[in-house]
């Protein structure tokens, strides 16, 4: 596990811990895009920002953090590299 990992595990979990609802806890661990939503946030980027970092448009960011399966596979990759993650850190189960 990478250091980028671990961190980002520590923050999924602490933002777990302050959800209120069972629903809100299953969107977290069954929605990459929401994962791509909190990484970004906790390094204070905005959605350009991220964008301009992964070489992508922030209409895939946008994209990515609210309609994931409608994104490209190379975007996705381009996304999770710039928030210093892997593609199976999106989708590993907290």
């Amino acid at each position: 596990m990478n250091k980028h990992f671990a961190e980002f595990m520590k923050l999924c979990k602490l933002y777990l811990e302050k959800c209120d609802s069972d629903k809100t806890k299953a969107a977290l661990i069954n929605n990459p895009g929401r994962r791509i939503a909190i990484a970004r946030s906790a390094l204070g980027l905005t959605q350009l920002e991220l964008a301009n970092l992964a070489k992508v448009r922030q209409a895939d960011v946008s994209r990515a953090e609210n309609h994931f399966p409608m994104v490209s596979i190379g975007s996705i990759e381009k996304i999770a590299k710039a928030l210093r993650l892997e593609i199976i850190d999106l989708t590993t189960p907290v």
